[in-house]
């Protein structure tokens, strides 16, 4: 809100983003909160990322109603992916 808080460093990575999104004509919510620093952001190697990307597909699925609960879990449990959730997906 009063930008008191915040990094110099996280502004001018926020503001490169945006710079970006601008020039390729992408609408953008400037009430985003700032983009962590580069040195704390973690990488997920591709297995990860397929596997975040399986679990939210499935959670998705769920949400509206195009499985049951007990189709999601079977699934993510038959594609080793139930060890990729949090707990919240796993109560959900």
């Amino acid at each position: 809100m009063f930008n008191l808080f915040k990094k110099k460093k996280e502004l001018t990575r926020k503001e490169r983003t945006e710079n970006i999104l601008k020039k390729e004509g992408i609408k953008i919510n400037f009430n985003l909160p700032n983009i962590e620093p580069e040195e704390e952001t973690i990488l997920r190697n591709p297995k990860e990322i397929a596997e975040r990307v399986s679990v939210l597909a499935i959670t998705n699925m769920l949400a509206f109603n195009n499985i049951t609960s007990e189709e999601a879990n079977s699934y993510l449990k038959k594609h080793k992916l139930w060890e990729a959730t949090t707990e919240d997906e796993k109560s959900f």
